[in-house]
């Protein structure tokens, strides 16, 4: 039987595996890393900080604007997108994609599919 770990490492390689994403992490809404899938110079406590931090400002913003909870954040960047995805009250999944914003839907249902995912495990 697979621990909760080994379970959210396969959703998080799988979510690598099949888009053009080119890491990933689960994170506490604190910001702490649950689970991550990264490479190269990417440290994996600076990229959970990170996608914690745009969704705590989102968060408050759209607060004072009584728009309900952020479900998704798509940070644009000329070399490619991160991309927060709410996975419950307690957790986030960060991506961090290569692509043109134009061809980020396959990608958006992916992320999708892959938060569900993890929700049931935790």
């Amino acid at each position: 039987m697979s621990t909760i770990s080994e379970v959210l490492e396969k959703v998080l390689g799988d979510l690598l595996a099949t888009s053009d994403i080119e890491a990933s992490a689960l994170v506490s809404r604190d910001g702490l890393l649950m689970a991550s899938n990264v490479s190269g110079d990417l440290r994996p406590e600076t990229f959970a900080a990170l996608g914690a931090s745009i969704s705590d400002a989102a968060d408050n913003a759209l607060a004072k604007l009584n728009k309900g909870a952020v479900n998704r954040i798509i940070v644009e960047t000329e070399d490619g997108n991160v991309i927060t995805e709410s996975v419950d009250t307690r957790a986030l999944l960060v991506t961090l994609t290569k692509r043109d914003p134009s061809e980020l839907r396959p990608i958006l249902t992916e992320i999708e599919k892959a938060a569900k995912k993890v929700k049931k495990t935790l």
